[in-house]
């Protein structure tokens, strides 16, 4: 009685596998923040599943290794063709005004050349998010050669959650203080950023 169940589970459970991976893989936003998470997550989904991610979200770090995200957004251009929307945010370092000078490795890969005209070559993006700390130019290049929408914050985005733990007069003002903060530093960020022209 019980060896015919087992096929009809397999074909079950086949059948759910089949139906619910599509939803797995284009309901949700996948986060990454190194391109060795993205190749593993590709490598252990296969090129199909690759092919139905949607959304991608990506913190890139002050300190990440320019030829690693080269590597990686060829990739995704190549290989993950679902793709619809990705929100990314660039780190760095603006402390102190030396770090903000051409060239310096704290401002981070923000207003890298090379890395805005590899992103760019990911084609069927309708929505793109950017973030953090990037060069002025940035978010009309992306528009003009995508053709996606850009949606560009001036500065890092800040989770409000984080500052639960203050009374809520004095959160107010720290968190006003915190984007004034950044909002200058992003500004500092993109002063000369002018003239550099993907």
């Amino acid at each position: 009685q019980y060896g015919t169940m087992e096929p009809a589970i397999l074909g079950t459970c086949r059948q759910i596998y089949q139906e619910a991976t599509p939803v797995l893989y284009s309901g949700n936003v996948f986060v990454v923040n190194a391109p060795e998470q993205m190749f593993r997550l590709m490598a252990q989904i296969g090129p199909a599943n690759t092919k139905l991610v949607k959304s991608l979200e990506l913190w890139v770090p002050l300190t990440a290794d320019l030829t690693a995200w080269l590597r990686l957004l060829d990739a995704l251009s190549k290989e993950a063709t679902g793709l619809k929307s990705i929100k990314i945010g660039w780190g760095a370092d603006t402390k102190f005004p030396w770090m903000l000078q051409k060239g310096a490795k704290e401002r981070g890969l923000g207003d890298n050349v090379l890395f805005v005209r590899a992103f760019a070559k990911i084609r069927g993006l309708e929505k793109i998010h950017l973030n953090g700390l990037y060069a002025k130019r940035w978010p009309s290049y992306l528009e003009e050669a995508t053709g996606a929408h850009v949606r560009a914050d001036r500065g890092p985005h800040l989770e409000l959650g984080a500052f639960q733990y203050l009374e809520v007069t004095e959160r107010a003002e720290f968190v006003r203080e915190l984007k004034q903060d950044l909002l200058r530093d992003f500004e500092k960020y993109q002063k000369g950023t002018e003239d550099i022209i993907p």
